[in-house]
């Protein structure tokens, strides 16, 4: 059998040749601040607060199901 790999070691060393690993990239067209604030705080908030006291209701927002949980 071959060499396990040392996913610790292997990590960091694709960290430090790729120059990071996760690329956060909007799903929506963001070019200004104001668009940004739309996108996430305070945006996000409001679709929160309107259904934070419904059972499941999270999972009817537009969305949930890409969201990192």
């Amino acid at each position: 059998m071959g060499k396990e790999m040392n996913y610790g070691e292997e990590s960091l060393r694709l960290h430090s040749q790729w120059q990071g690993k996760i690329e956060v990239v909007a799903a929506v067209p963001v070019s200004n601040k104001e668009d940004l604030s739309l996108a996430y705080t305070p945006g996000v908030l409001s679709p929160v607060l309107k259904y934070r006291r419904i059972p499941r209701g999270p999972m009817i927002l537009p969305g949930a199901i890409t969201c990192v949980q």
